[in-house]
């Protein structure tokens, strides 16, 4: 049978061998720990709450940035929507003088002057209506 001595810290007996395997408890040591524990605690804390500012942080800097990004580019949709209004309406300009010139020639076919709309339709067409 193995020896058994008392504990001062502990309140129950434990064998000699087994009680040389784990260090002497102490309100001291525990305190030790717990100190420890609590700066590792805090610098934690401390870390998380300079993670989360800077996330934070970035996320008005995205922010904003999608903001302007956004603003710029509604502002060149509505550039490319003005080209192209500019555009389609100098393509109607463009057919209506077209149409007026055409309608204005008068063609000289097979020694004959036609008159104005048979000319323009002729001409356009390649036909001769006589």
């Amino acid at each position: 049978m193995r020896p058994f001595r008392q504990n001062s810290t502990i309140s129950h007996s434990v064998p000699a061998t087994n009680r040389d395997d784990f260090p002497e408890i102490t309100i001291e040591s525990t305190m030790e720990k717990l100190l420890e524990v609590r700066n590792r605690l805090q610098g934690i804390s401390e870390r998380s709450q300079a993670l989360e500012t800077g996330v934070q942080s970035l996320r008005r800097v995205l922010t904003a940035q999608a903001q302007r990004d956004s603003k710029n580019a509604l502002g060149k949709l509505e550039e490319l929507r003005q080209i192209r209004e500019a555009i389609s309406s100098a393509k109607k300009d463009n057919e209506d003088e077209l149409r007026k010139a055409l309608g204005r020639i008068l063609f000289v076919k097979d020694g004959e002057m036609l008159e104005d709309n048979e000319a323009s339709v002729s001409g356009v067409l390649g036909c001769n209506f006589h």
